[in-house]
């Protein structure tokens, strides 16, 4: 049954290329074709043969770069991946740093105030004592300027 469809194939390919090449139809039967017909639909056939290995041979090429390009793409898409990781992870380095840094600079400015209260609080203890000394200073020079006996009889 296949060789009848071959024949049957060859046949109507045949009278095709007749039409084509201005070759005398066969009319002994369908089975038999004269020499230079077969001789010239073998070579169609080797010609085509050709063109399509040829055509195999782009289209495995076209797939070998579709396949590099996707691996390349792959490889493109998991650095792309592994540099954002990356950069979360300094981000969050970063953002700890920043963090620490705030809550030193935090302490830092806490101790300095704690400081500078303390030494307000000192300083103005300081000055009180000094005007309460300033203040009791004529007093005391009054009673220097007292004599012995108005000092001594004044109780």
């Amino acid at each position: 049954m296949y060789f009848q469809f071959a024949n049957q194939m060859i046949y109507e390919h045949s009278q095709r290329l007749f039409s084509l090449c201005n070759f005398p139809p066969c009319k002994d039967s369908e089975k038999s074709l004269s020499p230079e017909v077969v001789g010239a639909i073998s070579e169609q056939f080797k010609q085509q043969q050709e063109i399509n290995n040829q055509l195999l041979g782009i289209i495995e090429g076209y797939k070998t770069a579709l396949s590099d390009f996707k691996n390349d793409l792959r490889e493109l898409e998991e650095q792309r991946r592994a540099n954002r990781e990356q950069t979360n992870r300094q981000l969050k380095q970063l953002q700890a740093s920043f963090d620490s840094q705030s809550e030193q600079m935090k302490k830092h400015i806490e101790s300095r105030d704690k400081e500078m209260m303390e030494y307000i609080r000192s300083s103005q203890k300081q000055q009180q004592q000094h005007l309460l000394e300033t203040a009791a200073a004529p007093e005391e020079e009054r009673e220097n300027k007292k004599g012995f006996f108005a000092r001594l009889f004044e109780n």
